[in-house]
């Protein structure tokens, strides 16, 4: 329930860019991908009309899908309120110092000399190598990529979908989102990713305590003034 209302708000604050309902549509491209096989638009289309987070109820004693064929996944969210949640754990238990990773990363206290938290980003374009490196400020850290699914053997159809065209989002190669939850920082990477670099710096600016490191397709790194970088 947290994780939807949290899921519900975003799509609200993003006019349906970040839509949990977009399942459908993922489920279309993963098929065509393991059949070898190109999209018509037609099968796109009819995806995109199950696609619609308005159309998702959710309440304190309901969830309801309201048009038969809809769908839900909370993969552009969950691994982030899963490290809050093993932060809260650790927490109850007496641990100071950690660093969690769920998929996204967050941390306790810091290393044995007292030193933050240091994680490496992903390069987009090289499996072997990191973009930057960022220090755990407090913060958690969550990254969205083009490369981590793909349909195909180039990265222009991907697992990150825009639920208006029903295609891969374009113009970012990665977006890493530091903010003060898991939670936030997840939506937010998959959030702007979809945007795209204009509206997507744009809503992580406006979102307190937030800050962005991201790769444009064309290579261009893209950074806010307080994302912590060493």
């Amino acid at each position: 329930m947290e994780v939807l209302a949290a899921a519900q708000e975003l799509a609200e604050k993003t006019g349906g860019k970040f839509d949990v309902t977009i399942q459908p549509l993922w489920k279309l491209h993963e098929s065509a991908a393991k059949q070898n096989r190109r999209l018509a638009q037609h099968e796109i289309a009819a995806a995109v009309e199950l696609v619609d987070w308005r159309k998702l109820e959710v309440s304190k004693n309901i969830i309801r899908l309201h048009r038969t064929g809809m769908a839900v996944t909370l993969n552009g969210i969950a691994q982030g309120f899963a490290a809050d949640r093993a932060k809260t754990a650790l927490q109850q238990h007496g641990v100071e110092h950690a660093l969690i990773n769920t998929g996204e990363l967050t941390s306790l206290g810091s290393k044995s000399k007292g030193q933050p938290w240091r994680v490496g980003i992903q390069h987009p374009r090289a499996d072997d190598a990191y973009i930057s490196l960022a220090d755990l400020d407090g913060r958690c850290l969550a990254t969205s990529g083009d490369y981590a699914t793909t349909f195909a053997g180039d990265r222009n159809r991907h697992h990150i979908l825009d639920p208006d065209t029903g295609a891969s989002a374009a113009g970012f190669a990665s977006v890493s989102i530091a903010a003060p939850s898991g939670l936030l920082a997840d939506g937010l990477s998959t959030a702007a990713f979809v945007l795209g670099p204009a509206e997507g710096e744009k809503l992580v600016k406006q979102s307190p305590g937030t800050d962005l490191l991201a790769v444009l397709q064309n290579g261009r790194l893209l950074r806010t003034a307080g994302f912590p970088t060493p």
